[in-house]
């Protein structure tokens, strides 16, 4: 039996993209929150003695189903009549709140040697005892949609989200921000438009900027500036959010530790300054305000973000207001919280319920300075019954969980507090309190980790039939390849000829597989498959397909080795060079080395490797080439010459650019170059190799060298306006605007040539033999 080749080629690449698949989905999986957003009607009365004996343990575990809660979407309509009969939870202590969002701020650019030179105003603040800062731990992917999601809604966005980052939809779950919606608070917003993408018709004004122009960190931040005046002097809103791009812009290209970062703060500085001064002046309003200076991620040593290094986890959380008591306490190292504390911390302070899936925990420190010890314990009761609600979804029996087992012991003990408290023994009570705070922040951090542990758990199964299903396609390839070397035809041939052979063990190779599927299914390991062990249709179709894809691979992989059970790799034409069989070891060892993830973080190192490795082994048969003489050894002394050539640019490169994590804040050769003082010599270089890019395409005739040159030549002015080069020229956005800029990097408007008359050349011709002059003469704009 005899297939064509295409419908070969094609049934084994639908069987690797859904092998693929499968994996990834398995790695991979969407998290599932839950449906509808929290309400007061869900938070339970202040414990007691009896509530929690033995016997009403089952009857409040059944309180914690939040039966209450709204299904509807947040931006629907506002509380229904009953809710708002309700009070809350805990009489907000916070009036007008601002949240500012500098993206990619890292916590070493305030609470580091950076935020001591260039965050003066805000450094001053917190060394007075003035403000509550905070190292706040972000969950990777350090991206910034994903990073939202958690400062607004409490959860951990799975790694999927990077892929959604780039659509940023709509945001069903609850959130902080539809919290405040529904709860009638006035929201203005400017920044990152990725906000009015999440959170469409939930602010009453709104500015959005666009953060895919990352050359600009200028106008970007101004777009957002701009509205501060007449927006502080407006009394109509209670939250303000801005979010500024430039300092995340600046990153992208040059790096923390470029010049225009100490400038970037410094104007961050001067505005939470404005901010903070309006705020606080004038009549003193009924409630205290509070600025919140935070990060959504920090930045690598390269400038990146997105992933796990300690620079990209950390941001700092900074809480500003005229309502906390001075500290005269030298503060040697800040408190490190959870970046998805800052949603129930908020929610609390401001009176709108927690959001229904947040996983974040209360900052005492920062509520102790607003609350009394009543409405803290209060406070962390309701954080704490939230976070057994969504325990209570999230595992089978939540009545043998040790951390719930804490939480009932926290609530307990708060009951003889509030026993203490109501009959007026106050000795016990200031004893008990930071016991009572102590067992609720014990409860939350074991809650917390187990839910955490529930929603990120793998598909084990569906990755490895996954894996099973690849490895099956890429011994099927590897045989079929070796037929085609071996043995050239129109088809892939198949042993036995007798199809009725291949049915039978096409058959049995289905049962296998359909009883294999059934017995892990039906095992306790295998029923936490929601890919593959569900009953529902998609999962029903998708064990379907991969059990015939899984058979139907067997069958043709038998009908091989039935055929010629081994093979040679010496017998196929491209393994008989010592290059080849490098390249194939190569590739194999590059494979296997992918199932680490201190590879996977310095993949570069393994290629630059590689690649070397088997320059060498050319270079060792080229040698062997040349000691034999005959006509060949010409052309080998051309390609030897290549190789070593190969050898020495290879090296250069591998010093060119450090990255990685482990090495990415060693100087490399780009540093050197982007360095102002060595600024002419990356303009030179730039230039040179412009040149010696045209004069190659020049050399091939080409009818598209015009189109290059002129490509080219925009490169080099865009580079140039930039500032990423210095020419001799510039040319200005607009005749009367001339931009200036201190920090000696972006090339100002006739900086050096005022006046005069600037001749550049641009060779546009694709025969080489016309050229035309551009001019510009500098004193006509």
């Amino acid at each position: 039996m005899e297939i064509p080749k295409s419908g070969f080629l094609l049934f084994c690449l639908f069987g690797e993209l859904f092998g693929f698949i499968l994996f990834l989905q398995g790695f991979l999986p969407l998290r599932h929150s839950i449906p509808g957003y929290s309400t007061f009607l869900d938070v339970p009365k202040e414990p007691s003695n009896d509530d929690f004996q033995p016997k009403n343990i089952e009857q409040y575990i059944h309180t914690l189903e939040m039966k209450n809660w709204r299904k509807q979407a947040p931006h629907v309509g506002k509380r229904s009549t009953d809710e708002e009969a309700l009070t809350p939870t805990i009489e907000p202590v916070i009036g007008r709140v601002v949240i500012m969002l500098i993206d990619g701020l890292r916590e070493d650019f305030i609470f580091g040697p950076k935020g001591v030179d260039h965050m003066k105003f805000t450094r001053n603040l917190i060394d007075r005892g003035q403000a509550r800062s905070f190292v706040a731990r972000a969950q990777p992917p350090t991206v910034t949609m994903p990073r939202i999601k958690a400062l607004t809604s409490g959860t951990i966005p799975g790694f999927m989200d990077v892929v959604f980052n780039l659509k940023s939809d709509k945001l069903d779950e609850d959130n902080m921000v539809s919290q405040l919606y529904r709860n009638d608070k006035s929201i203005y917003f400017f920044g990152d438009d990725t906000w009015l993408r999440l959170f469409p018709d939930h602010f009453k004004k709104k500015d959005g900027t666009t953060s895919f122009y990352v050359s600009d960190y200028t106008e970007v931040d101004n777009n957002v500036t701009r509205h501060l005046p007449v927006t502080l002097a407006d009394k109509k809103w209670d939250v303000l959010i801005l979010h500024y791009l430039g300092l995340d812009h600046i990153g992208h290209l040059g790096g923390p530790h470029t010049p225009l970062i100490g400038h970037k703060l410094e104007e961050m500085d001067e505005i939470i300054q404005e901010i903070y001064e309006k705020l606080n002046e004038g009549v003193p309003t009924h409630l205290p305000t509070l600025l919140v200076v935070c990060g959504d991620h920090g930045m690598s040593e390269v400038g990146s973000h997105g992933g796990a290094s300690i620079h990209e986890v950390s941001t700092p959380l900074v809480f500003l207001s005229g309502a906390f008591n001075s500290v005269t306490d030298e503060v040697d190292a800040f408190p490190e919280v959870q970046q998805i504390d800052l949603a129930p911390t908020l929610s609390l302070l401001v009176g709108i319920p927690i959001p229904m899936n947040s996983l974040g925990g209360v900052i005492t420190e920062l509520v102790e300075d607003l609350l009394p010890p009543r409405e803290i314990l209060r406070a962390m009761q309701v954080n704490s019954h939230q976070l057994a609600s969504v325990l209570h979804k999230n595992v089978a029996n939540v009545r043998n969980e040790p951390s719930f087992e804490l939480y009932i012991q926290a609530l307990r003990l708060h009951s003889r507090w509030l026993s203490f408290h109501k009959n007026g023994t106050y000795g016990p009570i200031d004893t008990m309190t930071d016991k009572v705070m102590d067992y609720y922040t014990r409860a939350q951090s074991a809650m917390q980790d187990r839910i955490s542990t529930s929603l990120a758990k793998y598909d084990t199964f569906a990755m490895i039939c996954g894996i099973v299903l690849l490895f099956q396609v890429f011994l099927l390839s590897f045989y079929a390849t070796y037929q085609s070397t071996t043995t050239p035809t129109t088809g892939i041939r198949f042993y036995p000829v007798v199809v009725g052979n291949f049915l039978s063990i096409f058959v049995c190779c289905c049962i296998a597989g359909v009883t294999g599927h059934f017995v892990i299914c039906t095992t306790p390991g295998g029923k936490n498959s929601d890919l593959l062990c569900s009953l529902s249709f998609v999962p029903l179709l998708r064990s379907m397909v991969g059990v015939l894809l899984c058979a139907s691979f067997c069958t043709l992989l038998l009908g091989y080795l039935l055929r010629k059970p081994f093979i040679r790799l010496g017998h196929i034409s491209p393994f008989e060079t010592l290059g080849a069989k490098g390249l194939v070891t190569g590739t194999v060892i590059h494979s296997v080395s992918l199932l680490s993830s201190s590879f996977d973080e310095e993949e570069h190192q393994t290629w630059y490797f590689l690649t070397t490795t088997l320059l060498l082994l050319v270079l060792l048969e080229l040698i062997s080439v040349l000691v034999k003489e005959d006509s060949e050894q010409k052309m080998s002394w051309r390609i030897l010459l290549i190789t070593v050539s190969c050898l020495i640019l290879f090296r250069i490169q591998r010093s060119w650019n450090q990255t990685g994590i482990q090495w990415a804040h060693m100087p490399d050769v780009a540093d050197w170059f982007m360095s102002p003082d060595h600024r002419p010599y990356l303009t030179a270089l730039m230039v040179i190799s412009v040149l010696v890019i045209y004069l190659f395409q020049l050399l091939e005739h080409s009818q598209l060298s015009i189109f290059l040159a002129a490509g080219l030549f925009g490169a080099v002015l865009y580079r140039n306006a930039t500032g990423s080069i210095d020419l001799m020229v510039s040319i200005p956005s607009s005749p009367n605007e001339v931009k200036e800029n201190q920090d000696g990097l972006f090339s100002s408007h006739f900086q050096r040539n005022k006046r005069g008359l600037v001749h550049i050349c641009c060779v546009s011709c694709s025969s080489g033999k016309s050229y035309s002059l551009i001019f510009w003469d500098m004193d006509s704009w």
